[in-house]
């Protein structure tokens, strides 16, 4: 228990071995005083108490740092003489990832689907291909709760990625079906045909992306901990859009879709062009297999012109560095040193705010002559 005067704390009881008691005056001497500050904090050039709050293993940081957020607010109403200020934050990076990450989401499929329209030029059918984006992701998230997975910056980057690759299979399904009701066919009966004709190609499709995927979540060492829920994260997403594609989409195609008769419509100059294309490519196959060989091997070696790196290089608005004084400088000519060097930070007008931990250097060196600078 804690003593709430000296005197409690120097008749506290020893006890030593034996069964034998004494007295902590007895053996040390105890008395009020004060000890020489080694430390100070400045925050926008104001002396502050500094605290942090870190999150344990396995939580996440949005939910920690929204019950901080409360609990610091029950503080302030308890204690209004009090200013509390929040110096730092790696959390709003991390939302502004996931905020960026559901935007970069909505408009992939939003455009995935103009695309749709542009090509098939039929909105019903345009629809029925839509619906393959909420059905392939919204069973991901169930899967990827089960495996265990969060909304991280990994497990994001794949669901962005994936975004136009979820209407593949269903783009494939609807536009053969389409095309046999061109040739004169009712819905229902083009439904069962296209689906069927086609049905090997879009299961090889989404099968090549698994087997592409589904190993880099086992690579070795650091990097296989980092991409673990990258691999599967997309491999379950594909297998559910292969899903949807061989149910859902043939059975809204039979249903959803309206028969506007045979279409005999001429190509237009661009599929004409392709055309010609294809068939020079089909005669002149060597040339077409050297060219295409030639293109494979530009590709592998232009890798060398990319710059390598374990994580892409971010820019989250803040600052870290330290400062150091000669050795024999005393506190007071840190904190003189530190104001001069904040005061010329926080005319810069990019600058938000400064937080000055005099006596630290980060992670844990602990000198009067050393101070560490966190610049918003």
């Amino acid at each position: 228990a804690a003593s709430r005067t000296l005197r409690d704390l120097k008749a506290t009881s020893i006890v030593l071995p034996g069964g034998r008691k004494v007295r902590l005056d007895d053996l040390a001497t105890v008395e009020d005083g004060v000890e020489e500050p080694r430390t100070f904090a400045r925050f926008n050039g104001e002396p502050v108490v500094a605290f942090a709050v870190s999150r344990g293993s396995g939580a996440s940081d949005a939910e920690v740092a929204a019950g901080v957020e409360k609990k610091i607010a029950e503080f302030q109403a308890s204690y209004p003489d009090l200013q509390f200020e929040l110096i730092d934050s790696s959390v709003s990076s991390t939302i502004g990832s996931y905020d960026s990450a559901m935007h970069t989401l909505i408009e992939g499929a939003l455009l995935a689907v103009i695309v749709v329209l542009l090509f098939l030029r039929d909105w019903r059918a345009t629809l029925i291909a839509a619906v393959a984006l909420p059905l392939s992701v919204f069973p991901t998230f169930w899967a990827m709760d089960a495996l265990g997975f969060t909304l991280n910056g990994i497990s994001l980057l794949a669901i962005t990625l994936v975004t136009g690759i979820l209407v593949d299979d269903a783009i494939v399904e609807i536009e053969n079906v389409v095309r046999h009701m061109r040739l004169g066919k009712s819905p229902f009966r083009a439904a069962i045909e296209g689906a069927d004709e086609i049905g090997l190609a879009v299961i090889a499709i989404t099968a090549t992306l698994i087997a592409v995927f589904a190993p880099v979540s086992f690579m070795p060492g650091i990097a296989g901990r980092y991409f673990i829920q990258f691999g599967l994260t997309i491999a379950v997403s594909v297998f559910m859009s292969l899903l949807v594609a061989r149910l859902i989409t043939p059975l809204l195609a039979a249903y959803f879709l309206r028969d506007h008769g045979p279409d005999h419509e001429r190509d237009g100059f661009v599929m004409r062009g392709y055309t010609r294309l294809v068939a020079w490519s089909v005669r002149h196959k060597f040339i077409t297999l050297v060219l295409g060989i030639a293109c494979f091997a530009a590709s592998i070696a232009s890798t060398g012109l990319l710059p390598a790196g374990f994580l892409p290089a971010e820019d989250q608005a803040r600052t870290l560095f330290v400062v150091e004084l000669p050795p024999g400088a005393r506190l007071p000519d840190t904190v003189r040193v530190t104001d001069r060097i904040e005061e010329k930070i926080r005319a810069l007008p990019e600058v938000k705010s400064v937080f000055v931990d005099g006596g630290r250097q980060l992670p844990a060196k602990k000198e009067v002559r050393l101070a560490s600078l966190t610049i918003n």
